[in-house]
């Protein structure tokens, strides 16, 4: 198992490797009690295989990780000026910008993590590469697949109700199972 140390330790190792990377105010979507305003605070976000990961500075302690896979990004309208929204999987992050430049650069980078498909998430079986499978490779292809799309499923499911209280957890988690499709072969280790 790792911990947060050695994942941060990890990061800070591969910080050279980021594909992008550079210094954002950020705004967290909830407040730390109701009474407190949420001040922007300086943050270094590196892009890396399709996560966007916040730290407290560059080189520093790893804060939070989204995924990108599927993200909403979008230019903000507010008082703010180079503001834009990153939202995905249960997690909200408004950022500011330097300039103008800066923003866009951004926000290209994000939109494209967004949109990056992995190398069998276009396995259709009008794909030319799953059509020329043997029977028993395209049977194996089909369990394999399904096995990652339940546990993404399943992965999914424990993000939603992450953020959920612990008493209304219980109540809807049920109904997320219920709406989850699970393949007729399956190998779950849980």
């Amino acid at each position: 198992r790792f911990n947060a140390l050695q994942i941060t330790t990890h990061a800070q190792q591969d910080d050279d490797e980021q594909k992008f990377g550079g210094l954002l105010l950020y705004k967290r979507k909830a407040r730390s009690a109701c009474y407190k305003p949420k001040p922007w605070k300086e943050r270094y976000f590196g892009v890396d295989d399709r996560m966007l990961h916040c730290y407290n500075a560059k080189g520093g302690t790893l804060v939070r990780s989204m995924p990108l896979e599927g993200a909403l990004v979008e230019e903000m309208q507010s008082k703010y000026p180079n503001m834009f929204s990153v939202e995905n999987r249960g997690f909200y992050f408004v950022m500011r910008a330097k300039d103008e430049a800066e923003k866009q650069r951004w926000m290209e980078v994000l939109q494209e993590e967004a949109k990056a498909v992995d190398l069998f998430n276009e396995a259709t079986s009008t794909n030319p590469m799953v059509e020329s499978l043997t029977p028993s490779q395209k049977s194996r292809f089909d369990f394999f697949k399904n096995e990652r799309d339940f546990i993404r499923d399943v992965c999914g499911i424990a993000e939603t109700l992450r953020f959920q209280e612990r008493s209304e957890r219980k109540k809807l988690a049920p109904g997320l199972v219920d709406n989850m499709s699970i393949p007729p072969v399956v190998y779950s280790p849980l």
